[in-house]
């Protein structure tokens, strides 16, 4: 397809008739320019600014983790100190040189406000103060100790102050005291302060340069190439370039703005680090040991080294300078440092020697290589962002012949709404954990996957409800409450304080959610005809996928760098988006066409119950695939990634993994499934490959493991999904005869919903018993049981019947 005479067409050499022709060949072209342009436009505010809020939040998270390292090795001196009091029978309330401990501890790191020490009942027994050694421990401090998981816990206070703190044990384990240091963060503000508009005015100039090229090249291409589908093909390449472009100017701009702005605190911390050294090294001194026969010193060096991320070797030296005790980390060399990295910190010690600290050189240029990830996301997910623009600005600028013109425009406001949704994925499952730490430990796993089941079951049953509505009320009213009531459930999640108050969120979300999906559906079915209903349908599970791709990838990163309640505001604001798009969607109350628009209830889904080989695919094939998914991927995944001490970003590239199995395998599954007409032996290899994935953890463990799981289930759902929707039209015919292809689809959907609902609870009793490990292989043991019912009850019986006939 080509534009009648576009850009080509002279008007010195055209007839009056042709004139006209050329007119409207030149508005085409000004309006291709400008779609163009928007997309190019969008892409880079997204890809430039999602890079932007990386580096920043990045860089705030890295320097509070540099305080918060240095107040922990402050406070390793002091558990060191008790540990030893303890040792020789010294009661908590007799550790007399405690009170001095405190108070130097406290001097040596002016980010630290004060210390305190108080028994296991809140009572207040030593401070770096004395006006506050009689205190009561702060109740905040004993909440926040007594549901700590590993006896470690941190509170973000108001007016820049946080507090972090430790259970003090025996050398039996037993918990005897409560250790907590406040400490300011305004050092923190400070170099936030200070770094932030360098990076808006690295930002703004790789944006502006980058818009500048990008339109350059656009115009060229409108200029010289003919055809439409070459245009769009080479107009996304062409903003995808641009994008790496700037997103690459943006990081490589970024590293000497870290460098500069980390160096002050990586000198700082070397500095208070290696005086507290010092300072241990003399007191072991005073016990009469000279210092090359001090033993443990190493020990003590490399433990405080693995904890400074910033650090890259200790070094003690007697009087004459020769080294006594070293410990260095893998990364440094052994060579001088760079020429841009300052001296190491030389501190006395006493008049016995010295102790050197070194600073890592590479530290500032690990912290983006180790944003390299998340910028791969970034670009992956602006090349999408970027299609979905150019599918809701089209190229052509005419539309007037297009069949799907009005079904299009559903898919902007639906991919909005969907991505919000999928945003929290990655997160859900942490936060949920950290609402429910008062509830009891041999039920929270279970309570973590409440809110999913709940969900899920919240859009299963008020499918069929909603449908009526739209009926009643018309599609497009019913997406705009919709959205908005998702929007609330988002906020009202942001803003939750306990497990109780975030499940009815996400029941508020959940109706929003079903209350979108019926109307979207509704909407394309209203403005599709017979001929282009499954083009009109592939539009909005288009925009479904792409949102599953994008959104847990993006929701991750967002979770790690600015948390999981702000990124709930985010996802309500996306959603926000798509509520001006949805006025240019056509109104009123038309009357749905199509069987597909058949109501279901719950007492419909009996009726099919007779029906013995729909049951078979309904149990043995959608439920256990639905149950995998949301146990797996949307329960058990998140955790799992958690647990093995990677991050929610981690668990949100892997979400995006699957997605990306999906839309690449899913269509050439259902292809091939068709043309071979082997759609049960898809479903079984399906079924099968799903269960690899989970009998992985017999042989795999970390992020093989993860890897593998996520493959596998991508891999084998995408084999299965499409092949069991076309299998149910075979094996119940003679139900979609008699009563509609609506009414049958209907049930299987509300069916397989329940796979969704279940999957979480089953995944979360079985990993309060069993593990991860034992829980992984339950679910592909599931897996495979769920395989032999389909081969017996499917393809055997299928395969016996031939043979009798």
């Amino acid at each position: 397809m080509r534009y009648p005479g576009f850009f080509h067409d002279r008007v010195k050499k055209q007839q009056p008739n042709q004139y006209v022709l050329n007119k409207n060949a030149m508005a085409a072209l000004k309006t291709s320019l400008l779609n163009l342009f928007i997309a190019l436009l969008l892409s880079l505010v997204f890809a430039l600014g999602m890079a932007l809020l990386l580096n920043y939040y990045k860089f705030s998270n890295t320097v509070s983790g540099l305080v918060r390292d240095n107040v922990a090795v402050a406070a390793q001196d002091i558990q060191e100190n008790f540990g030893l009091s303890l040792s020789v029978g010294m009661d908590l309330s007799a550790m007399e040189g405690m009170p001095a401990l405190l108070a130097r501890q406290s001097k040596v790191d002016p980010s630290i406000i004060a210390i305190r020490i108080g028994d296991m009942h809140g009572r207040g027994v030593y401070a770096s103060d004395p006006a506050l050694a009689s205190a009561n421990y702060p109740e905040a401090w004993q909440i926040a100790a007594k549901a700590s998981k590993n006896g470690e816990w941190n509170i973000r206070e108001q007016d820049g102050v946080e507090s972090i703190g430790w259970i003090l044990r025996n050398n039996f384990g037993l918990a005897v005291g409560l250790l907590g240091i406040e400490y300011s963060t305004s050092q923190v503000e400070a170099s936030q302060k200070k770094l932030f508009p360098a990076l808006i005015k690295a930002t703004l100039l790789s944006f502006c340069v980058s818009l500048l090229i990008g339109s350059i090249f656009l115009l060229l291409l409108c200029r010289f190439c003919r055809h439409v589908e070459r245009l769009t093909f080479r107009t996304s390449m062409l903003i995808m370039l641009v994008t790496l472009g700037g997103l690459l100017a943006v990081s490589l701009q970024a590293l000497p703005l870290f460098k500069q702005h980390l160096l002050p605190k990586l000198e700082q911390n070397a500095r208070q680090s290696g005086q507290i050294k010092a300072e241990l090294i003399v007191r072991a001194m005073g016990h009469g040991l000279a210092l090359e026969e001090l033993y443990g010193v190493e020990d003590v060096l490399r433990r405080d080294l693995i904890e400074n991320v910033g650090l890259a070797y200790f070094s003690v030296l007697d009087s004459a300078n020769s080294v006594l005790f070293h410990v260095a980390k893998d990364t440094w060399n052994g060579h001088d440092e760079p020429d841009d990295v300052a001296p190491p910190i030389a501190l006395p010690i006493g008049d016995a020697g010295s102790i050197l600290v070194g600073l890592d050189a590479a530290f500032a240029g690990k912290l983006l290589k180790e944003m390299s990830l998340d910028v791969l996301v970034v670009l992956v997910v602006a090349m999408f962002f970027t299609l979905e623009v150019l599918a809701f600005l089209p190229v052509s600028g005419d539309r007037s012949c297009d069949p799907l013109r009005k079904s299009r425009d559903i898919r902007a406001p639906v991919f909005l709404f969907f991505l919000s949704e999928e945003l929290t994925r990655p997160f859900l499952p942490g936060f949920v954990g950290s609402l429910s730490k008062g509830i009891d430990l041999s039920l929270q796993n279970i309570v973590i996957g409440f809110p999913i089941m709940v969900f899920m079951l919240v859009v299963a049953l008020a499918q069929p409800w909603l449908g009526g509505l739209s009926q009643q009320f018309g599609n497009r009213r019913l997406l705009l409450g919709g959205t908005l009531v998702a929007i609330v459930g988002f906020l009202v999640c942001a803003m939750a304080t306990n497990i109780y108050i975030f499940v009815a969120a996400r029941v508020i979300c959940a109706l929003g959610y079903a209350a979108i999906f019926v109307s979207a559906q509704g909407h394309i079915l209203e403005n599709t005809a017979d001929a282009s209903r499954s083009a009109g349908f592939a539009l909005f599970v288009g925009a479904i996928m792409v949102a599953t791709i994008c959104g847990p990838s993006i929701g991750g990163i967002l979770a790690d760098n600015i948390g999981a309640r702000a990124t709930f505001v985010v996802a309500a604001g996306i959603a926000a988006l798509g509520i001006p798009l949805m006025f240019r969607l056509p109104g009123g109350t038309a009357e749905q066409k199509g069987s597909a628009a058949g109501k279901v209830r719950i007492s419909d889904a009996l009726k099919l119950c007779r029906n013995s080989r729909f049951m078979a695919v309904c149990v043995s094939a959608a439920i256990p695939a639905k149950v995998l998914l949301t146990g797996c991927c949307f329960f058990l995944l998140p955790l799992y990634i958690i647990s093995i001490g990677s991050t929610q970003a981690m668990a949100g590239r892997m979400l995006m993994v699957y997605a990306g199995f999906m839309v690449l395998i899913m269509p050439i599954a259902a292809r091939y499934a068709d043309r071979f007409n082997a759609r049960a032996v898809f479903i079984l290899s399906g079924l099968l490959i799903s269960a690899l994935g989970g009998m992985l953890a017999l042989v795999a463990d970390g992020f093989l493991l993860a890897i593998g799981l996520v493959v596998a289930l991508g891999v084998g759902q995408s084999l299965s999904i499409t092949a069991q929707s076309t299998l149910v039209s075979s094996v119940a015919a003679s139900e979609i005869q008699l009563f509609g292809d609506g009414y049958v689809y209907g049930v299987y959907r509300l069916l397989e919903r329940m796979g969704n609902a279940l999957g979480p609870l089953l995944a979360g009793v079985l990993l309060t018993l069993f593990g991860f490990q034992v829980t992984f292989v339950c679910m592909g043991i599931l897996a495979l049981l769920a395989a032999a019912i389909f081969y017996w009850l499917i393809i055997h019986q299928v395969a016996s019947n031939v043979e009798a006939a």
